[in-house]
């Protein structure tokens, strides 16, 4: 049975491969949901004003919505380049390990 998260990656694929508006036209997307995840972030940082209608909730949530977005961008990336849910596995574990052995470089 496929784990929920290998169901959503193969789901956003399949959708990705049905939507497929290529390469170019994916990175600009990521490019822009990027973005609004920076400015929902910024309104928590204070580098950006909040709206008047801005509460620590609202903006978690926003904070969520456009990470989310910002994943299935970068999924429809990996898809393009035939990239599946086990490659991205194994390269976020050597990342894993390599972040950690850098922190703990770091503390001795």
């Amino acid at each position: 049975m496929k784990s929920n998260m290998r169901k959503l990656f193969d789901e956003t694929v399949e959708i990705t491969k049905i939507k497929n508006h290529g390469l170019a036209l994916h990175m600009t997307k990521c490019m822009e949901e990027l973005g609004e995840l920076t400015q929902s972030v910024n309104r928590t940082l204070g580098n950006k004003q909040r709206k008047i209608t801005d509460t620590d909730k609202s903006i978690r949530e926003n904070v969520l919505e456009e990470s989310a977005d910002t994943f299935q961008c970068l999924i429809s990336i990996m898809s393009d380049y035939n990239i599946t849910y086990d490659e991205l596995k194994e390269a976020l574990t050597k990342k894993n390990k390599k972040w950690l052995n850098q922190i703990n470089e770091i503390q001795k």
